[in-house]
């Protein structure tokens, strides 16, 4: 009975190991998941002001560009991006790509067309090469201003698209706590579409969008009477990174939540 039950014992033994072992066989035979990540949303700061014509109803933005070299908000995309996916699996291969040439930023409505990546065959086989299994992508995202200032939810005029500001130097604002009022706000913006495509098919498999701001509103005596000085400079740069650091995670977190 002893030779039966140990006999068995040993045979159990060594169907246990036999079980694990091909476990581990399997597990390595299953990729795990890499990512290229790139940014195509900072190559300039558009400073959109509110223009509403006298007479009319017709209300008009005008529109300065402001070149932003270095690309500082695109790698501090790029980081917030690595940042998430490692929290969601902290194995996960992440690769930074810098592809931010004035050609990519200017071309990168056609990059996603009919739901399939349109990249560069050569810049698509690096990222291959490097592992990658996946691209997240972040480019600038053309929506309707509805931006949130105060109480309101739902101000501006015309279309945004990538990271700016928004002045309004003539609506009413008033601080309901208070009650002082004022006329004018301030809004940095960041409206960016986040697209998880995979590799293999160049197909879109999720998107993400991120339509948010910050605002300032001249009220209360200490204001400047001008929307635009609501913010130091040092204040306005500092406010779309806490945007892109709050939301761009989001979006990835969003991108993956659809994912097996």
């Amino acid at each position: 009975m002893r030779v039966k039950t140990s006999g068995f014992v040993f045979r159990g033994w060594i169907g246990a190991l036999l079980l694990a072992a091909s476990a581990v066989t399997w597990a390595a035979d299953v990729p795990r998941p890499g990512y290229a990540v790139v940014s195509l949303i900072g190559d300039k700061l558009s400073v959109v002001t509110h223009e509403a014509s006298t007479g009319t109803t017709i209300e008009r933005n005008r529109t300065q560009a402001l070149p932003v070299g270095g690309g500082v908000f695109d790698a501090e995309a790029m980081t917030q991006v690595e940042a998430a996916l490692k929290r969601l699996d902290a194995g996960a291969r992440v690769t930074l790509y810098d592809l931010s040439s004035p050609a990519m930023f200017e071309q990168q409505d056609r990059f996603v067309e009919g739901g399939r990546l349109k990249f560069s065959p050569a810049v698509v086989a690096a990222m291959r090469k490097d592992g990658a299994t996946h691209l997240v992508l972040i480019t600038k995202l053309l929506s309707t201003a509805q931006l949130q200032a105060g109480e309101h939810e739902s101000l501006g005029s015309g279309q945004l698209q990538g990271l700016g500001f928004y002045i309004d130097r003539a609506v009413e604002m008033i601080r309901f706590t208070t009650g002082e009022t004022g006329r004018g706000f301030f809004a940095p913006y960041v409206f960016a579409k986040v697209s998880l495509i995979d590799l293999a098919s160049l197909q879109v498999v999720s998107e993400a969008r991120i339509k948010v701001n910050q605002s300032a509103a001249s009220v209360g005596v200490a204001q400047s009477p001008d929307a635009w000085d609501a913010l130091t400079s040092k204040g306005k740069i500092d406010a779309l990174k806490e945007l892109i650091d709050e939301h761009v995670p989001k979006a990835v977190e969003a991108l993956l939540a659809t994912q097996p």
